[in-house]
């Protein structure tokens, strides 16, 4: 038992007060697109809210943290947006407004992996200790899932696209982003739901 709790003891910090905000400082850095040497000549415009773009987080029904702009550097929406310019379509458009930018993680997986051993100070690690815990997890909950929802307007046509996996098969000790993997995963689906987008380009009539 001893050295379970000393390797949560970053996230029990965090349950106590000594580390404040410990979700809002959570940065991950990410490879970028490949580079082709082209770019689409497109205008990708931010139209979010500000509070849209800050962290957010509940607890009840499922434990859920919503990472706000800052997550992936330097910001979510450059790093959706390198995706857009640097990809080749056969119609590229002329404008992009981004309505709905937001990284999501559902942790009822770790809930039920850590309730034996500290549960809320291994998930409130990651949510600078102010979650509230759900206190049962529901059975049809599997794992912790990653999501990704995108929504605007493509040269004034509405789009809407959501893009997940899942990572409880995943090993880390305090949080995702330890394990290469997990960033990997989180390429690709910003990869893919660039690649969406700008699909949408070759259907308009």
């Amino acid at each position: 038992m001893k050295n379970v709790l000393s390797q949560s003891f970053p996230l029990f910090l965090c349950v106590v007060g000594a580390l404040v905000g410990c979700a809002s400082n959570e940065r991950v850095k990410l490879a970028g697109p490949d580079q082709s040497g082209r770019s689409n000549p497109v205008t990708v415009v931010d139209r979010r809210e500000q509070r849209a773009k800050r962290l957010h987080f509940e607890g009840q029904p499922h434990c859920f943290r919503s990472y706000g702009d800052g997550f992936i550097e330097p910001s979510t929406f450059e790093y959706l947006r390198s995706f857009i310019v640097a990809k080749p379509s056969a119609r590229p458009p002329t404008l992009l407004e981004i309505t709905r930018l937001e990284t999501v993680e559902y942790c009822d997986g770790a809930v039920k992996r850590t309730r034996g051993i500290g549960l809320s100070a291994v998930t409130a690690g990651v949510t600078g200790g102010k979650v509230v815990l759900p206190e049962f997890t529901p059975n049809d909950v599997s794992g912790d899932r990653f999501v990704l929802h995108i929504a605007g307007t493509l040269d004034k046509e509405p789009f809407e696209i959501t893009k997940q996996f899942n990572y409880d098969d995943l090993k880390y000790l305090n949080y995702p982003k330890e394990n290469p993997e997990y960033l990997a995963r989180i390429r690709s689906t910003f990869a893919a739901a660039a690649a969406d987008i700008l699909s949408r380009t070759t259907t308009r009539q």
